[in-house]
């Protein structure tokens, strides 16, 4: 069974991965951190999700040696790529991270034919206030097509999940949330 914790940049994210991370690498789980997420804890994570417009200014963007360090330690695991097996396009496949990242998974789950559970927490979605990321004030760019469009893909990809019989859940604690995954806190 493959296992991921899945961690974005919400505001709450420091603390919620200092008071809840270890319990889940502790039950097996891997850590993905999309974009500025890897700072949160380098030295666990184990995938490092960038999309390939994701900037260098203004940024924790990994440099080239600590990509480097990631290829080193795991060749395969910094992941750039768009999924091959299930998809969702907008603009010739351009989207957004979150959707990336559970299409990846799942694809890598269907080829290698293990079960998978992915647990998210930090890419709730909601962009309010001032600091609407842990680092202060990032782009909105998952909701740059709509709140609709994107809506409707996170429930395509719940679909996906779904059709392999692979488990899809939200363990973030925030109230307000646009995932359409069921809750789960270990």
């Amino acid at each position: 069974m493959l296992k991921y914790l899945v961690i974005g940049s919400a505001p709450y994210i420091q603390k919620w991965y200092a008071d809840r991370g270890k319990v889940y690498l502790d039950a097996g789980y891997k850590l993905v951190a999309i974009n500025n997420a890897w700072v949160i804890d380098f030295g666990n994570t184990h995938v490092i999700c960038i999309g390939s417009d994701f900037g260098e200014t203004g940024s924790f963007y990994p440099t080239r040696r600590i990509i480097n360090q990631f290829r080193d330690k795991f060749p395969e695991k910094v992941l750039k790529d768009f999924p091959d097996i299930y998809k969702y396009e907008k603009d010739n496949g351009s989207g957004t991270m979150i959707l990336n990242v559970l299409t990846i998974l799942l694809n890598n789950a269907v080829k290698v034919g293990k079960h998978l559970e992915v647990c998210i927490a930090g890419c709730d979605l909601i962009y309010k206030g001032e600091c609407n990321h842990f680092y202060g004030s990032g782009t909105v760019d998952p909701l740059r097509y709509g709140e609709a469009w994107l809506l409707r893909e996170l429930n395509r990809v719940k679909g996906f999940y779904e059709k392999e019989g692979f488990e899809i859940y939200n363990a973030g604690n925030q109230e307000e949330t646009l995932l359409p995954f069921a809750r789960k806190r270990l």
